[in-house]
């Protein structure tokens, strides 16, 4: 994102008439992970446009996806094992080749018998910007230059910007989460005392400009805890949302990406990168000890709480703007946008680009159903409302912590558990070994 101090991007074009990106949402690429999730140590389950994948890294720790069914008896291929690079049924053992998801090895087979022809579907995969992008559409369209070109992190070392993430699932539509990062009235209300307060909330009037592949705004002044602030936002189709902050008269910058995926209807997994030259020493914090920082996870139980209620209303019959205000005019572009790329189940194109499942007969709502159950079968909408509203705070993050550790493999999935009472000491141990940490880094870098 680049723009003139007067916040003009350098691609801009005319505000009037309709988005100019294509609505082929399946000849996009999609960040699916990041370079520190994507472990080698065992294949990991995404769903994209609602088709099951399971990404791994093969023996060259090169990132793969295949489509997450064994030829044999079509149990999911995440659930196998990796054999020195080599992905593994659990079922049978059956084993692929990597590049081609070619059968290499089937244990029962008799020696007189030939491998079974069948292969496993494999999807353009490519690691990034320590991200892992797939694309879902046709092969022979999957030009790596069509990947988003930010954020290129070599840039931001030089600069004394450091990097943190967070990735997880959540139970509501992805273009919920691409329309609130559209809208910057929501921050002094929706995260009062998290990041902003409602203090900071002034009338805004934000400049927005078309650009060849999405949306872009510019906001002079903004208040964040009574620091006047400018603000860039900008939209690149399908799903990706930039942010960045910088605080008036200073050098202090924070630049945030958000890729929302769209993993099921109603589904989607949030991938947050953001680069800062502030609050440095949180980054020698051990992540096992300060998970994700909970503020992070605060901020999107905020928004997450508002879009579930926003798209239960919706889905039962409102509109998703009653009343629109100046700041809402780059949400109503996009939703229009939105309706063409991903139509509804009820127009006319059985659902959109959604994945229609293995037989090509797979209804929306089915897919719908079955995506909750084996994603997020403790967390799914109904009871991440009724635990929201349970603890009478959008700001209350005790139950999307509990689904984090869960996703990541740090809990059991037992539901919606009270964290444990050694959680603050976690906490406490971590910022002290980051502390001591930044102090060693001090004393070496004078």
């Amino acid at each position: 994102m680049s723009a003139t101090p007067d916040g003009k991007p350098t691609e801009a074009l005319p505000w009037q008439g309709n988005v100019l990106a294509s609505t082929d949402v399946k000849e996009y690429w999609y960040a699916v992970s990041t370079t520190a999730q994507l472990t080698a140590d065992r294949p990991h389950p995404v769903r994209v446009l609602g088709e099951p994948l399971a990404l791994f890294r093969d023996e060259k720790k090169v990132a793969r996806a295949f489509a997450d069914r064994c030829p044999h008896k079509n149990v999911k291929l995440s659930d196998g094992k990796m054999n020195k690079g080599t992905l593994e049924c659990f079922y049978h053992g059956w084993t692929f080749d990597s590049t081609s998801g070619a059968v290499t090895k089937v244990p029962a087979l008799p020696s007189d018998c030939q491998l079974p022809k069948q292969c496993v579907k494999t999807f353009p995969c490519i690691e990034k910007n320590d991200i892992i992008w797939v694309y879902p559409g046709n092969p022979a369209n999957a030009d790596p230059k069509k990947i988003h070109s930010r954020p290129i992190q070599t840039d931001y070392k030089k600069k004394g910007f450091w990097r943190n993430e967070t990735v997880i699932d959540l139970p509501c539509d992805h273009s919920y989460f691409v329309e609130n990062l559209m809208d910057i009235a929501h921050t002094p209300w929706a995260h009062d005392g998290c990041f902003n307060h409602r203090d900071d909330a002034v009338p805004l009037k934000p400049q927005f400009h078309m650009t060849p592949s999405g949306m872009h705004g510019f906001l002079e002044k903004v208040l964040n805890n009574g620091n006047p602030n400018s603000l860039e936002f900008e939209w690149t189709a399908p799903c990706t949302n930039e942010v960045i902050v910088r605080k008036t008269g200073h050098k202090d910058c924070i630049h945030l990406f958000f890729y929302s995926l769209p993993t099921a209807p109603g589904q989607m997994r949030h991938i947050n990168i953001t680069y800062m030259n502030i609050l440095w020493f949180l980054q020698y914090i051990p992540r096992t000890l300060l998970p994700a920082s909970q503020s992070d996870l605060a901020v999107i139980h905020g928004d997450t709480v508002a879009m579930m209620s926003q798209a239960r209303n919706m889905k039962e019959g409102c509109p998703h703007i009653t009343v629109a205000t100046p700041s809402d005019e780059m949400a109503i572009k996009y939703r229009k946008w939105y309706s063409k790329a991903f139509g509804s189940s009820s127009d006319g194109e059985k659902g959109g680009p959604w994945w229609k499942g293995w037989d090509g007969k797979l209804d929306l709502e089915d897919l719908a159903t079955s995506a909750m159950e084996t994603c997020l079968p403790q967390f799914s909408r109904g009871v991440y409302e009724r635990a929201a509203a349970g603890t009478n705070s959008s700001t209350d993050s005790e139950y999307i912590v509990e689904m984090w550790k869960v996703q990541q493999r740090r809990r059991k999935p037992l539901g919606f558990e009270k964290p444990s009472q050694w959680s603050s000491l976690s906490i406490l141990l971590g910022i002290a070994v980051g502390a001591a940490a930044a102090v060693m880094v001090m004393k070496r870098n004078p």
